[in-house]
């Protein structure tokens, strides 16, 4: 390889080292913070986004067997008692409260690191993306957070019933897929 090939490779890296450390500092400098419940589905959600994306962040546990989200010491943190809240340190304010708003701004802000979650360079599937994600939010997780909170057999019976409408309008839109077949 020539000096000037290897000096313009050289001078990429380094470019490539700089915008990637300049990400990991934005995340690291003052820090994100996530509370949640381990086992709440939309804490989860939050956590699975920022491992992909590969970031650190504090976890505060917010206990919700035990009624945290109610307690006066955590009502200034989200006011309507639920997990996850997301915060980002260098916007020095709360950003989020609701978990797929916290994974879309995750995936915003360092969609140039780890997994690559949303297609930001094709318009049409970034809307079919984010369209999914509102059928998930609005026809899915509630019969599904029903399913593992009720004993009555009655709602189970029910909410099973309008859950197997909604994955038999999943199977035919997978059905479809490219990247499936």
């Amino acid at each position: 390889m020539s000096s000037s090939k290897l000096s313009v490779t050289l001078a990429l890296m380094i470019v490539i080292m700089s915008i990637s450390y300049e990400a990991y500092a934005l995340a690291h400098k003052d820090g994100y913070k996530i509370y949640g419940y381990p086992s709440s589905p939309n804490t989860r959600r939050a956590l699975a986004v920022l491992h992909e994306k590969g970031l650190s962040f504090d976890r505060i546990t917010v206990n919700l067997t035990t009624g945290d989200p109610q307690k006066p010491s955590f009502l200034p943190i989200n006011p309507f008692g639920q997990v996850p809240v997301f915060l980002d340190g260098h916007l020095k304010h709360l950003f989020s409260l609701e978990s797929r708003a916290i994974s879309l701004y995750i995936e915003t802000v360092h969609r140039s690191r780890g997994t690559k979650l949303l297609n930001h360079k094709n318009y049409k599937k970034m809307g079919t993306e984010t369209m999914w994600m509102y059928v998930e939010s609005f026809e899915f997780d509630p019969p599904a957070s029903i399913l593992g909170l009720k004993a009555d057999y009655k709602v189970v019976n029910e909410t099973e019933t309008n859950l197997g409408k909604v994955l038999d309008v999943y199977e035919e839109r997978l059905k479809k897929l490219e990247i499936l077949g």
